[in-house]
């Protein structure tokens, strides 16, 4: 896997698990309320999971994208003083 397509999985990921708390659903229109029977206490649980899961990919992400940015970083410089 390259860091191209990591970066894309993770952010994919994270948008997957932030629809899922934005809209409470989950496969293929099945509510959050329709699995657990309208418990709030645990479709909040689970909403919370999944918002934490979105923030933890969304900032794998970010990390990602930063190690990108330092390894172009790092090539330019190196190409600068090989010349």
């Amino acid at each position: 896997m390259t860091l191209d397509e990591a970066i894309k999985r993770e952010n994919k990921i994270a948008k997957e698990n932030q629809k899922i708390v934005d809209t409470e659903i989950v496969f293929d229109d099945v509510s959050l309320s329709q699995l657990y029977c309208d418990d709030t206490e645990v479709i909040e649980e689970h909403l919370e999971n999944y918002k934490k899961c979105a923030e933890y990919h969304k900032k794998l992400a970010e990390w990602l994208e930063e190690l990108k940015s330092l390894r172009e970083y790092k090539e330019k410089m190196e190409m600068q003083y090989l010349d």
